[in-house]
């Protein structure tokens, strides 16, 4: 090797030598920086502790071992949030980015198993729920990756009981900006897309009820959710023990619920979600209530106001429920049988179910079934969400059932026994919050009923008699076969909008049995 080569060599020896030299000195700056960083800029209701970092200065990356985290309120110094993890990992800064846009921006941020815990207080001094104001951004934030791996979530309350939980979750943010305009959002990023996956998921409904999931996934704006159960907390015989005021026993088991595409957000200071198309497979619904409790007197709202009332901004186009199952029990006398009917095949088609759309459009439900196992049932039932007074339309058809199949629910219930065959029944009606009015026909053989002791066990044979001469025997001596009959009902507004639907088919049945069986004819 020549003296030049020689010379070469070591001078390119040097040069990496110094290099490393530096890109070492670099590295340990660094690391004092932002440690030091960290120490004087926290702010002091955060608290950041970590037993490790590892920083490779060539790569642009950081590295947080055994990461501890504690946020609280400003004001009392309350803790509200616990974020606890393996590793924090940022990788791939771009310095490019940094000396010429300047932007801070990393192709990835990892959280390894973090444990997040968030405290939820009934009561909090106000000042302590008004925002402090908004950060002063100087340089935009870039992030193409944001990735939680093997989380966990709860949110427990004071004494520490579970409201949420959510195990073993992963959750990636694709495609993250945060600016100088954007942190003044409600929502301060923008984003591209997003994925989430898990497996459990617990939410506390109440003093009554929980839900529960099984798994859930999203990914490209399509949620799937997989054995939801949503039920009461105790048994029947429990929770009519600990009850003060009448509550339904219930239990919804769901194998699955499809929802695509799923976009959420803030427009302005209002959240929103909106779906496009939604179905609920099978979905099986029991639902027991114990009469023997006092009722619960608040005034009920019907659905139009519920939806125009949410606290989110909701669009979902169309939903459809397949195959359902709807069984419905109530208990009258604690010395009788709990009385019982039942819905099987539930088929229900929603369209514009919003609270966001304009007054021209309506929400509209279609649905039918089965009823006690034997009789074809339909629904068709819209409102307007818009309409301050809850105007809404209904019409049913029925037909095919042999009356004797619900006394099992009206002996018990109503102290009643029927038989007789229904050929039809068709009843339309059109209401608001306050009354309803409409017409029913049915067609109907060997109609009749008596009314039971309170024993129920022998006939009420002074009441029996009556009814059997208000009560018209079979349908055909009238027009086409049917006889025709009013509703005229006003609304208990203690009671739900399904017991106001089926007040209205009680008095139209009524009106239809014992009026003259006439179709009124319009004066013109």
């Amino acid at each position: 090797m020549t003296s030049l080569q020689k010379n070469i060599l070591k001078f390119f020896v040097g040069i990496i030598a110094l290099g490393l030299v530096g890109l070492l000195v670099l590295q340990f700056w660094a690391k004092t920086a932002i440690s030091e960083f960290l120490s004087r800029n926290m702010p002091s209701n955060v608290k950041f502790e970590y037993q490790g970092l590892a920083i490779n200065a060539l790569k642009g990356t950081l590295e947080f071992q055994n990461v501890s985290a504690t946020f609280m309120y400003r004001d009392t110094m309350l803790k509200h949030t616990e974020v606890k993890m393996n590793v924090l990992e940022l990788r791939n800064f771009s310095y490019w980015d940094y000396l010429n846009h300047r932007t801070i921006k990393f192709g990835k941020i990892l959280f390894v198993q973090p444990d997040i815990r968030n405290i939820s207080y009934k009561h909090l001094p106000k000042k302590d729920t008004v925002s402090n104001g908004v950060v002063n951004l100087k340089k935009t934030i870039a992030i193409d990756i944001l990735s939680l791996k093997n989380a966990n979530f709860s949110t427990v309350d004071e004494n520490d009981s579970v409201l949420v939980k959510v195990t073993d979750f992963d959750f990636n943010l694709f495609g993250i900006t945060i600016d100088s305009t954007l942190v003044k959002n409600k929502l301060p990023l923008a984003f591209d897309s997003y994925s989430l996956s898990s497996s459990e998921i617990y939410v506390d409904l109440g003093p009554y009820e929980y839900v529960k999931v099984d798994s859930l996934h999203i990914e490209d704006r399509v949620l799937r959710l997989h054995n939801i159960k949503l039920e009461s907390k105790y048994s029947k015989h429990e929770l009519s023990k600990i009850l003060t005021k009448e509550h339904d026993h219930i239990v919804l088991d769901i194998p699955q619920i499809l929802l695509h595409p799923v976009n959420f957000g803030f427009h302005n200071l209002d959240f929103f979600v909106s779906v496009g198309k939604g179905v609920i497979e099978q979905p099986k619904l029991e639902i027991y209530r114990d009469k023997l409790i006092d009722d619960d007197l608040q005034t009920k709202r019907l659905y139009s106001r519920i939806l125009s009332e949410l606290p989110i901004n909701l669009c979902i186009d169309e939903l459809k429920i397949n195959n359902g199952h709807v069984g419905y029990e109530e208990l009258i006398n604690a010395d009788s049988k709990v009385g019982r009917i039942f819905f099987d095949d539930v088929n229900v088609a929603i369209s514009n179910l919003s609270n966001t759309y304009l007054p021209e459009n309506k929400t509209s439900i279609a649905a039918n079934g089965i009823f006690m196992g034997q009789a074809p049932i339909t629904l068709d039932w819209s409102f307007d969400m818009n309409d301050q007074n809850d105007f809404f339309t209904a019409s049913t058809t029925f037909s095919n059932f042999e009356t004797e199949s619900i006394n099992q629910f009206l002996e018990p219930n109503l102290r009643v026994r029927t038989k007789g065959h229904i050929d039809a029944l068709y009843f339309t009606i059109s209401g608001d919050a306050v009354r309803s009015s409409g017409e029913m026909k049915m067609k109907y053989d060997d109609f009749e009923f008596v009314i039971l002791k309170k024993d129920l066990l022998a006939i009420n044979k002074v009441l029996t008699a009556i009814g059997k001469m208000l009560v018209a025997n079979n349908s055909n001596t009238y027009e086409k076969g049917y006889r025709f009959g009013m509703i005229a009902v006003d609304r208990d507004p203690t009671k739900s909008f399904f017991n106001y639907l089926y007040m209205n088919v009680r008095d139209g049945v009524v009106n239809t049995l014992t009026g003259n069986g006439k179709k009124e004819r319009s004066k013109n």
